[in-house]
């Protein structure tokens, strides 16, 4: 049975699309919402039931161009999920979308790379 979860971009949250039928995840935009733990409850309600589902591979696309550091917990927190998931023998990657003139977000994913040790985490500078 797919369980999809799709959120539309607003002005301070990003594009969400969560499929389990695909094994993909993608956030795409800005997250600076006011209520972070709110915006992220249903994804994190997702990625829990996910990841204890029977999959062997899991892609995450992550392009936000911005995020606060409210929202920079709760992706550490999702990325930490995925590596433990990844230390079981799951097929998990990660790629990190970034503008190559964006060092904060170059900065940030290197940090998280650097954290992760089992998920393939992977920065991509979009052209």
């Amino acid at each position: 049975m797919n369980v999809k979860l799709e959120l539309p971009k607003t002005e301070s949250t990003p594009y969400v699309l969560l499929d389990s039928e695909k094994c993909y995840m993608t956030f795409k935009g800005e997250c600076y919402s006011e209520n972070v733990i709110d915006f992220f409850k249903n994804i994190t309600v997702w990625l829990t039931e996910f990841l204890a589902s029977n999959f062997a591979e899991l892609d995450f696309d992550c392009e936000l161009d911005y995020f606060n550091s409210s929202s920079s917990k709760m992706l550490y927190n999702i990325l930490l999920a995925l590596d433990e998931s990844a230390s079981k023998g799951k097929k998990i990657n990660i790629n990190w979308y970034v503008d190559p003139e964006n060092d904060v977000l170059i900065e940030h994913g290197e940090d998280f790379q650097e954290e992760l040790k089992h998920a393939n985490f992977n920065i991509i500078h979009k052209l």
